[in-house]
């Protein structure tokens, strides 16, 4: 019997009716995604969202009262399953951090395009982290010479025998996944994985789920981590 697939269920909160109203508008023109509600406040969105049960929240950071950032604290307490990806003007380092402690798997501005906003939205529904990569190079390399990490359960630390395991780590990966695992700690997204190495999407995701096995770690961001942390991207 042929199963259907459904469509990826999102819900919007932004305390501007017209963001809301474009977000909106623009998710709707892909069949794969589906809005099923929207909240102007971070109380509202924790009175909905557990009613409908959405598979991702788009999320606005900075809002009137409870922000975006304890909402999403808030909200993965009660869905751990449902995936937030913030959506914000912000591009300081703070509110990149902040979000990810908070339990954000993405993290994009509010200026993408059409396309990069269904895209961004597939990617976390799916299970994967997404960060402009602009953004991303500057927050790994950071993170990757901190001794004391911000944002767990990858540890950075000053160990003399860091640098060998690393190597030791790195050696098992294939040709193939070392190469993709470069081109994640260039903070390149699965699509654009393919077609540098030519292969299909497919390919580059399971690559990349042993990649995550492998290395031990839990998603995209850390591995691109390693990936700076071991000399994989200089």
């Amino acid at each position: 019997m042929l199963t259907v697939k459904r469509p990826i269920r999102v819900f919007i909160v932004d305390d501007s009716a017209m963001i809301r109203e474009g977000l909106r508008s623009i998710l709707s023109t892909s069949a794969e995604v589906e809005v099923v509600g929207e909240a102007c406040s971070g109380s509202e969105a924790l009175t909905f969202a557990p009613l409908l049960r959405p598979d991702v929240v788009l999320m606005d950071i900075t809002m009137p009262g409870m922000d975006g950032l304890i909402t999403t604290q808030h909200l993965k307490q009660n869905l751990p399953e449902c995936e937030v990806l913030m959506l914000t003007f912000h591009t300081g380092q703070e509110y990149l951090r902040q979000a990810l402690l908070s339990g954000a798997s993405g993290y994009i501005l509010k200026d993408i395009n059409q396309q990069g906003l269904v895209d961004a939205v597939l990617t976390v529904a799916n299970g994967g982290s997404l960060i402009p990569p602009t953004m991303l190079r500057k927050f790994i390399t950071e993170f990757a010479q901190t001794k004391t990490p911000t944002v767990p359960p990858l540890q950075v630390n000053s160990h003399p025998n860091e640098t060998n395991r690393d190597s030791q780590v790195l050696n098992q990966l294939t040709r193939r996944e070392r190469q993709v695992l470069k081109l994640i700690g260039e903070g390149l997204n699965n699509p654009t994985i393919a077609e540098r190495l030519t292969i299909s999407s497919d390919t580059v995701k399971s690559h990349v789920h042993s990649i995550l096995e492998k290395l031990n770690v839990h998603d995209r961001t850390q591995a691109a981590v390693f990936a700076v942390r071991s000399g994989l991207v200089s």
